[in-house]
């Protein structure tokens, strides 16, 4: 063997024994020794991948590793949580085409009544179809029957308690040519009522047409004029559609009216403690379904929107050029710096209390933006025209909402419901005379308290 030979055995003799060395102290060292300790901390001494690495830290993790990591798909898996449950109703509310919204912003207590045909016979049974959206918090509900001439405030003709979820039915008791005023009244467990507007009913002895005059469903439209209960709460949406004709949906145990087209919607106002939904669907031929999904309500809400412009110019017109166009008599700066300030914010800050407003400064010069800010503006009067008084023609279906009335440049409205207070536009009324009327509307500081207690009157 000659010297190159015993060198190369040397070698490689030297690195096999470093390797098992190096092997048997990894396996004798424990890890805590080994690393992990400020003195000698885990990962590579130095930053290059071409020297060596320290080993891995042990694990700080106390207890056990069983069930650390699941996989769930749609809510479906081993030993199933809260949040599986929630995604379970999800898909299954999906299936069915059904959507379910919270909302707090719009949360706003509607009551409507209305016959199914507005000329009965006399001794025929007259359906009416009811509608309120806050109705955890009705105790009871009436119809009150009044005469033509009669106030809504005396005696009725007749009391018929009527339940929410179905139509109330009532026998026209009256002579042919009679007029009558229908009232629904709703109590709350305390006594306190909400009245809807009087809806007119004649009874005559010619038969109406059975094609024409007829109402099936409840009207969407708001005619509470008295209110008197106190409405807080969250608003859940729950809208779908049904693929048979016939098919029956209930929500929170009510009836919800189904349309032609297999489509419904209905809205309830909910107290702050309501933990879920329920919606049951009952299609005519099949098994009924029934959904249970947790809601999350809000304590509060905020939208906000605003805008800051700042336009800043210098004109550099020589005499020439003023010659020729002629000076600007609106506005003769030479250098001027304008900005705008805009802003809309409605926002419930608690379950009581809810707040609205909005500021237009309009374009002006910098230094006066803020000036008049709570002056009246005259030329504001042509851009919030009511669209119930007059013909707007937009070219679709779109209306236009005005929240935050005013013929100045600010608006704010704080509520709770006891107590209001605002400056804007605002309208003074006097309810419950017969012979005159008086409403006005007027821009200023308005300020108004309803004590919870009231009179038989519902004042």
């Amino acid at each position: 063997m000659n010297r190159l030979t015993l060198r190369t055995a040397a070698a490689l003799g030297m690195g096999i024994s470093s390797l098992a060395l190096g092997t048997a102290l990894a396996q004798t060292t424990e890890p805590s020794d080994h690393c992990g300790s400020p003195e000698r901390p885990c990962g590579p001494l130095v930053d290059d991948s071409g020297e060596d690495t320290r080993g891995v830290a042990p694990n700080l993790e106390r207890g056990s590793a069983e069930g650390a990591f699941r996989v769930t798909v749609d809510g479906q898996g081993d030993r199933a949580t809260s949040a599986d449950v929630q995604r379970q109703a999800d898909v299954a509310l999906a299936s069915d085409r059904i959507d379910v919204q919270v909302t707090t912003l719009d949360a706003k207590p509607l009551l409507s009544v209305v016959p199914s045909a507005p000329v009965v016979a006399p001794g025929d049974l007259v359906q009416f179809h009811l509608l309120a959206n806050y109705t955890a918090f009705i105790a009871r509900a009436e119809l009150r029957v009044f005469g033509a001439g009669e106030s809504v405030e005396g005696a009725p003709l007749t009391v018929v308690p009527v339940t929410f979820g179905s139509p109330a039915s009532w026998k026209a008791q009256a002579p042919a040519g009679t007029q009558l005023r229908v009232v629904l009244r709703v109590y709350d467990a305390k006594g306190r009522f909400d009245e809807t507007a009087p809806q007119a009913l004649s009874v005559s002895a010619a038969r109406p047409d059975g094609l024409r005059d007829t109402r099936q469903g409840p009207v969407f439209e708001n005619q509470r004029t008295t209110a008197n209960i106190p409405v807080t709460g969250s608003e859940v949406t729950v809208s779908g559609m049904v693929e048979q004709q016939g098919t029956r949906v209930l929500v929170f145990g009510a009836p919800v009216p189904v349309d032609r087209q297999q489509h419904f919607v209905t809205q309830q106002i909910v107290p702050a403690d309501t933990r879920s939904v329920q919606v049951r669907v009952e299609p005519v031929n099949g098994e009924a379904r029934e959904h249970s999904r947790e809601l999350n309500l809000p304590k509060d809400d905020q939208f906000f929107v605003g805008i800051v412009d700042l336009t800043a110019g210098h004109r550099s017109f020589d005499a020439a050029k003023l010659d020729l166009q002629g000076t600007d008599t609106a506005d003769p700066r030479k250098d001027f710096v304008d900005g705008r300030m805009a802003f809309y914010y409605k926002g419930q800050l608690s379950q009581t209390w809810r707040l609205t407003a909005s500021a237009d400064t309009g374009e002006h010069p910098l230094s006066d933006v803020f000036d008049g800010v709570l002056k009246k503006d005259s030329r504001s009067f042509l851009r919030r025209l009511d669209p119930d008084l007059h013909y707007p023609v937009y070219g679709d279906d779109s209306t236009t909402v005005e929240d935050a009335p005013t013929y100045g440049r600010f608006y704010a409205r704080v509520e709770s419901p006891n107590i209001i207070a605002m400056w804007g536009n605002f309208q003074t009324t006097l309810p419950g005379t017969e012979l005159i009327r008086y409403q006005r509307g007027l821009y200023g500081a308005n300020f108004g308290f309803r004590p919870s207690a009231m009179t038989s009157f519902g004042e």
